[in-house]
């Protein structure tokens, strides 16, 4: 006996304790995670009025004031989101293109297609960036890839264009001959790949 107690009755206020500490645990758990994602919807609430400040200056042309909300609104986004930073991303992106901001243009555009690299407006705004930096192949990748993406784009299309007509002058410029079109590969007979 511990103080008076019998052991049977000792087990039990033990175990009624544990059980009252875990559940005060559990609670506190649950405040926090709660709390933890009612700060998360905040920044989102915030990233989100950022993204839309931008866009509202984009329209009005305002480069600048696009350029620091689209900023302001990464900033606010909650760690790991990717659905609403490939957007914030590919926008700002149209800022720096509009600014003639090539390498930046290019670097928002490949972190918009790191977050989601589904999104063919972020290839077509990374391929008119790395046209205009005059690497014309790369260019031209991505603008195929957006494409695929956006079978409908008459921009991407229009932009395609563009790049093949500057290859085009630049070999001609080169004295280099057109490149003929790609001849079917014809299986080897006889042989393995292995």
């Amino acid at each position: 006996e511990e103080g008076g107690m019998d052991s049977v009755a000792m087990l039990a206020a033990k175990e009624s304790l544990r059980k009252k500490q875990d559940n005060e645990s559990d609670a506190k758990e649950s405040s926090r995670l709660k709390a933890e994602k009612e700060g998360e919807l905040l920044r989102l609430g915030a990233a989100r009025a950022e993204k839309a400040k931008g866009n509202d200056a984009f329209k009005a042309n305002d480069l600048p004031g696009a350029l620091l909300h689209y900023t302001r609104a990464m900033a606010a986004l909650p760690d790991g989101d990717k659905e609403e930073a490939h957007l914030i991303l590919s926008n700002r992106a149209m800022v720096h293109l509009k600014a003639k901001s090539f390498l930046l243009a290019e670097s928002d555009s490949s972190a918009a297609i790191a977050a989601n690299g589904k999104w063919g407006k972020a290839y077509h705004r990374r391929g008119v960036a790395r046209y205009n930096l005059g690497r014309l192949e790369e260019a031209l990748v991505d603008l195929e890839s957006a494409l695929k993406m956006e079978p409908g784009s008459n921009a991407t299309i229009d932009e395609i264009r563009n790049v093949r007509q500057l290859q085009t002058a630049k070999r001609r410029a080169n004295g280099e001959a057109e490149p003929s079109p790609a001849k079917p590969v014809k299986p080897v007979k006889g042989g393995t790949d292995a």
